[in-house]
């Protein structure tokens, strides 16, 4: 799956690809780590990625911080023709939507929600969308599990993957609460995943040495997850793709996992509902998704797609709100903690008084 990012950026075809493929196995890898698999000079491999950047063609972006209560969905929007696009612009400025996509298939928008609770996750459903004029019907999937997201990237070779690995000082520690500190850390790289330590500590306040300490620690324990991401429109599989699927219960793991290994796809999550797996790949033309429904069938004995869709525009992806060419136009906070767009009447009621304990509400 070699993206070919074309003009715009000044740099070739194959050193783009060779440098992105480097950052989505490590999105903080040091210039001179990748320099190293790459055979150039760290200065080369950094000023190949401004100019990457400086085009909209690449970069790097943050998830929100992974708790024990983050709760997922998957938003199928039905809108009228006329309003699709003008509600999408006005989701997008919502730091809980990580991914907008208008498509064909009889849902006009596919959302991605993440929310700090299950009772955030209900405002939002309830309330966002009852006040957009245009919106003829909502479907809800809950994300019950993922076996692969835009961050999951595997690297060509051991060697390779072994120079671009996460430093020790990243080393596996039990998760614990994360701290404002944590969220102020996480907002920021969300902006931009490559931030230095005395960069992000210049915008949070904070010491750098504190900084270090915390960014090593959610990059270990996995609450912080960053992703490499590139202008869809300038890769070789240009042509994005929603599979609705269903599979026994029985089988759903491992049809799952086996999916996730497919190299045309981005993404899958077991889901509620009667399609209880989706699935977004990334092809190279239309008619290439017949033939990925069929591989993808081999997999299991019971597991089929019932349902797909093609996306014609991803209008955001997480932290960043894009062109028509796929390319980044400008940044978009992922700050869960943010006020909600929508201020101006009283929460629901059962938010009120919300375990105003959780420290995922601080």
């Amino acid at each position: 799956m070699a993206p070919a990012l074309l003009d715009g950026s000044g740099v070739s075809d194959e050193d783009a690809f060779a440098l992105i493929n480097a950052l989505q196995v490590n999105p903080r890898a040091s210039w001179a780590s990748v320099g190293r698999v790459l055979q150039i000079d760290p200065a080369t491999a950094a000023r190949r990625w401004q100019r990457l950047t400086a085009a909209g063609e690449a970069w790097v972006a943050a998830y929100p911080l992974r708790t024990p209560r983050r709760m997922t969905a998957l938003i199928e929007l039905r809108c009228v023709a006329a309003r699709t696009f003008e509600i999408a612009e006005s989701l997008a400025q919502d730091p809980q939507c990580m991914n907008i996509d208008i498509t064909t298939g009889g849902r006009e928008l596919i959302l991605t929600l993440i929310t700090r609770s299950a009772t955030e996750m209900s405002e939002y459903v309830l309330r966002r969308f009852s006040g957009l004029d245009g919106v003829l019907g909502i479907n809800t999937r809950l994300e019950f599990k993922q076996f692969a997201d835009g961050s999951d990237w595997r690297a060509p070779t051991p060697a390779e993957r072994d120079i671009l690995a996460l430093s020790p000082e990243h080393a596996v520690r039990p998760a614990t609460p994360p701290t404002t500190q944590d969220w102020a850390i996480a907002a920021a790289l969300g902006r931009d995943g490559r931030l230095s330590t005395s960069e992000l500590a210049q915008l949070t306040g904070l010491s750098e040495t504190t900084v270090r300490r915390r960014l090593n620690l959610l990059l270990g324990n996995g609450q912080l997850r960053l992703r490499c991401d590139l202008a869809r429109g300038r890769s070789q599989t240009p042509v994005g793709v929603w599979l609705f699927l269903r599979v026994a219960a029985d089988g759903l793991d491992a049809f799952g996992r086996a999916i996730a290994q497919h190299p045309y796809i981005r993404f899958v999550g077991s889901v509620d509902g009667a399609s209880n797996l989706m699935a977004q790949a990334w092809v190279p033309e239309p008619g290439e998704v017949p033939a990925l429904e069929a591989q993808l069938a081999k997999l299991s004995r019971t597991g089929q797609v019932v349902d797909r869709c093609v996306i014609l525009h991803s209008v955001k992806r997480v932290g960043r709100i894009l062109d028509q060419h796929g390319r980044a136009r400008r940044t978009a906070s992922t700050d869960l903690r943010e006020p909600p767009s929508w201020t101006g009447s009283p929460p629901l009621p059962w938010l009120i008084g919300d375990d105003p304990s959780d420290p995922a509400r601080s």
